[in-house]
């Protein structure tokens, strides 16, 4: 008998495979980054099939198969307005940076803290200040994993919130931090 393991998670991304079914990954609360297949979910008649979108915050259940985890159910908690294009790209963008720093299936509980503090919090950010939003969410990921060297200013980014203040400090320094993010983005090979 396989053991049903229970968590939230965030819908990072999925790949088709064959006629039916999709391999996704989803970062866990308790599990960490897991890359999962869900059977039959390209189906007109799959439950699933809207559930497991990208960017999308859910209850899921898995179970380990003898190579990798099968989704057996699925419930969403929470999506944004597909129609809101600009926010959904900059959370899409975030996500796709977790997914490039997160390696193999441990969990990381401040991480995912973070993470959903960022999901909560991005439906309010104005759509002006949302590349700055991205940036400090940019830099907070790059830190926690590791990535980021603080130099002076950066503990006031690192420690901080996201609100006006934050934003107009971010929008003054945006040129030389956008190239530090790339910078620690090159220096790490991933």
């Amino acid at each position: 008998m396989h053991h049903i393991h229970h968590t939230h998670a965030f819908v990072i991304s999925h790949k088709d495979l064959g006629e039916a079914n999709r391999l996704y990954t989803i970062f866990t609360k308790e599990l960490g980054m897991v890359t999962a297949t869900a059977q039959g979910v390209r189906k007109m008649s799959s439950k699933l099939r809207f559930t497991l979108q990208s960017g999308t915050y859910i209850k899921v259940d898995f179970v380990r198969g003898k190579e990798m985890w099968r989704i057996t159910s699925a419930s969403p908690l929470e999506s944004f307005d597909s129609r809101d294009t600009a926010r959904n790209i900059v959370w899409l963008r975030i996500l796709g940076l977790l997914a490039r720093l997160t390696q193999g299936e441990e969990s990381h509980p401040q991480v995912f803290s973070h993470v959903f503090t960022v999901f909560e919090t991005i439906k309010n950010v104005p759509e002006e200040e949302l590349a700055n939003f991205e940036i400090i969410c940019f830099i907070k990921l790059l830190f926690s994993f590791g990535y980021w060297e603080i130099i002076e200013g950066d503990e006031s980014i690192v420690a901080g919130s996201y609100n006006k203040e934050m934003f107009d400090f971010i929008s003054g320094r945006r040129t030389v931090l956008v190239s530090r993010i790339n910078n620690s983005l090159s220096a790490s090979q991933l």
